[in-house]
């Protein structure tokens, strides 16, 4: 079995070869390692590939680095070309999802803030006797700010039950 396996975090491109008759797991890089990468990179050939393939349920077993495989530079450079915004995207995309999450919530407390400043107008209009147009216009803005709310903070309330009690009969 022979595989090539990149790890991103150190820029690294393996190729681990196992061999069943002689249980050995044998691997190149791409260039030299310092002793993190090293150790990093066979703990996860150790914990993770060798297990997958039956490693560890024959014994005798070999384990070695067999240094650096300059055609491995060639192998890298082939699948960043083919993958060359992968990484990128995925965090593009990650950003994109935040700044929407963050417009989102900004939007809802807009409204929330707005839709508050009306509710007291509306009272206000109320204890000075506003007439009938007036409270229809209130009632309006009121129901438009509701809605947009509702629209960012994916709930669904009604006028009735964000106005005061003392309030719900002008409606």
């Amino acid at each position: 079995m022979n595989e090539l396996l990149y790890f991103s975090s150190v820029d690294l491109l393996i190729r681990v070869d196992y061999s069943p008759d002689t249980n050995a797991l044998r691997y190149w890089t791409n260039r030299e390692t310092d002793a993190t990468e090293r150790r990093l990179v066979e703990q996860y050939l150790l914990s993770e590939f060798a297990a997958r393939v039956g490693f560890y349920e024959r014994a005798p077993s070999l384990f070695i680095c067999m240094g650096t495989d300059t055609r491995l530079n060639d192998e890298l450079e082939t699948k960043k070309a083919q993958e060359p915004t992968s990484e990128n995207t995925s965090r593009e995309q990650r950003v994109e999802a935040e700044v929407r999450a963050a417009i989102r919530e900004s939007m809802k407390v807009y409204y929330f803030e707005r839709l508050g400043d009306e509710i007291l107008a509306f009272r206000h209009e109320v204890e000075q006797g506003a007439s009938t147009e007036r409270i229809r216009d209130a009632k309006v803005r009121m129901s438009q700010l509701l809605g947009a709310y509702n629209l960012y903070s994916g709930q669904r309330l009604s006028l009735s039950e964000v106005l005061p009690a003392d309030l719900r009969d002008y409606l």
